[in-house]
């Protein structure tokens, strides 16, 4: 199938000033984002390589270009964020999940593709070079998807996902194109989130059968790390960061879900932590049913964000939720929410930034999904 490339007229991106509830000097705050077309806009990741450089990926849904989904991919300027063209598979299915952002001229997104109406499909490389975002094939035969990609500081690239058949799967950059990494098999395997602190460290997290799943690189080869499971049947690690790699979390949720089981509270936060020795559960608090931690950005041992989403118990909205690490432990931050339900999927803090940014999405009352993006310190 040819790619087609949006035009910013056939995008017709309005961004709107959003309300903003809550209390006076909030952590974060709403951040004007743009929405393609009317019906679905979602944010699933985002990075920077400075302030004035920050790229945040997605999807959207659905328009009469494509008959099914497309990647959605967004740019922060300094000033202002802008919908810019991404590339889009007619009658197929394209979705954004991670991003790394290197610098102006090379930022890299992950994802997945599949034919509208099919279950399976492939994984979604895309890369920026400063002009367009264009595909990149990945290694040929592969197949499900990639959730996350990550690069040190020399430009390593590292990125992870399953095959949609219980296997997961991580790939390295290594001459422009990317090659295929085994990694040990356990069971049933989704790896969701990556680190990369140079060629001989890099960390994936993920979940095998109801069970923590985390992955080292020594530069050699993968290995499995043990990690605790506090929950008797549901253990699930979204994202992964540090400031090195003997000082590392990685976040997701813990417990049935409450969808599944009709009884409260349903998910729970877990958060791990890597001394360079054990991972050791330090409990986040949880603020209603349905907890969950998507992102996590540490900045120093005791400045550890981490933002996710729970559900009020009174509305059964779905809100937003932000917690941060100091040396005194946990302590809620204040997020807010616009419309009704609100999710938090990424966090970043671009190199010589004062401030993070978090993205992910919010309905409204006409039943729309649009973008949503917080900015806060």
């Amino acid at each position: 199938m040819p790619v087609r490339w949006w035009s910013y007229a056939a995008l017709v991106a309005t961004a709107l000033v959003l309300a903003v509830p809550g209390t006076a000097g909030a952590a974060f705050s709403v951040q004007p984002s743009p929405n393609a077309f009317g019906g679905e806009n979602l944010l699933n990741g985002v990075s920077g390589s400075s302030p004035s450089d920050v790229w945040a990926v997605g999807s959207l849904c659905c328009s009469g270009r494509n008959f099914g989904r497309g990647t959605l991919t967004e740019h922060w300027n300094g000033s202002a964020w802008t919908i810019v063209p991404s590339p889009d598979v007619r009658l197929f299915d394209d979705r954004l999940n991670g991003v790394a952002a290197l610098s102006p001229v090379n930022a890299w997104a992950v994802g997945d593709i599949k034919q509208s109406g099919y279950r399976s499909g492939n994984p979604l490389i895309v890369h920026w070079d400063g002009s367009s975002w264009r595909t990149v094939p990945p290694p040929s035969g592969l197949t499900g998807g990639l959730r996350a990609v990550s690069a040190d500081s020399a430009g390593d690239l590292w990125a992870v996902g399953d095959d949609g058949h219980g296997q997961g799967v991580a790939l390295r950059l290594v001459g422009g194109t990317w090659v295929r990494v085994p990694v040990p098999h356990v069971s049933s395997d989704r790896l969701r989130g990556v680190k990369v602190f140079g060629p001989n460290d890099a960390w994936a997290v993920g979940d095998s059968g109801g069970s923590t799943l985390v992955l080292h690189w020594n530069g050699a080869a993968w290995s499995v790390v043990p990690s605790p499971n506090p929950d008797g049947y549901s253990n699930i690690l979204n994202a992964v960061d540090g400031v090195s790699g003997s000082d590392l979390w990685a976040v997701g949720q813990k417990g049935q879900n409450k969808s599944n089981t009709g009884v409260p509270p349903g998910t729970r936060t877990l958060a791990l932590h890597w001394n360079g020795r054990t991972f050791s559960e330090i409990a986040p608090p949880n603020v209603g049913d349905q907890d969950s931690l998507s992102g996590v950005k540490a900045v120093a041992s005791a400045a550890v964000t981490v933002v996710g989403t729970y559900q009020d118990t009174v509305t059964g909205a779905d809100r937003t939720l932000a917690v941060r690490w100091t040396s005194s432990g946990w302590r809620i931050r204040s997020t807010p929410n616009v419309g009704s339900d609100n999710l938090l999927r990424g966090i970043t803090l671009p190199p010589r930034g004062l401030e993070f940014w978090v993205v992910g999405l919010h309905g409204t009352s006409g039943g729309a999904v649009e973008t949503l993006v917080l900015r806060g310190y």
